[in-house]
């Protein structure tokens, strides 16, 4: 259905403009100076009140030691303790492993990905490359670097078996 034009005009709508008039009174305001810096106290600190306060935290929380003299503080929730014990059992493997690093004759860079399982006595029961780096010499020297590490005992809290970690060794020249 369509409309004249000239029917269209006649309905639409008017717009008027509205008078502009600033109804706010002017306000004269001058900025108030900004507040002076204060210096936070220093609380004196004594040997007795540091004492103290290191007591009172270690009273506050549980200590779990294992025979690797690791510690974790509880949180109530055992097997959420057991995987930050595994963890850090874990991590300090690893760290074992790296101090053995070495470079093969011929040099050359890339990851290896390696998948191990150790005992809870901190014996190594396998290792594989889970991910190659394309050199041969550098898987290679990477599984001889498991190999010649000696290895850390698990936390008491950790259960008696074998544990696997995988994880990355990256040569650089």
């Amino acid at each position: 259905m369509s409309f004249p034009v000239s029917h269209l005009a006649n309905h639409s709508p008017q717009l008027q403009a509205a008078p502009f008039a600033d109804a706010s009174p002017e306000l004269a305001v001058s900025p108030s100076p900004p507040p002076k810096p204060v210096a936070p106290e220093k609380p004196a600190v004594t040997a007795s009140a540091t004492r103290q306060q290191e007591q009172a935290a270690g009273k506050q929380q549980q200590q779990i030691r294992g025979d690797a003299g690791a510690e974790a503080t509880t949180t109530g929730d055992p097997s959420r303790e057991t995987a930050n014990l595994k963890n850090r059992w874990g991590a300090a493997i690893i760290a074992r492993i790296q101090r053995q690093k070495r470079l093969p004759r011929g040099g050359g860079q890339g990851t290896v990905q390696l998948h191990i399982t150790v005992s809870t006595k901190g014996r190594l029961i396998a290792v594989a490359v889970a991910h190659s780096s394309g050199h041969a010499t550098l898987d290679q020297a990477a599984l001889g670097s498991v190999r010649k590490a000696r290895l850390p005992r698990a936390p008491k809290a950790i259960l008696p078996g074998n544990h696997s970690f995988t994880f990355r060794m990256i040569f650089t020249d």
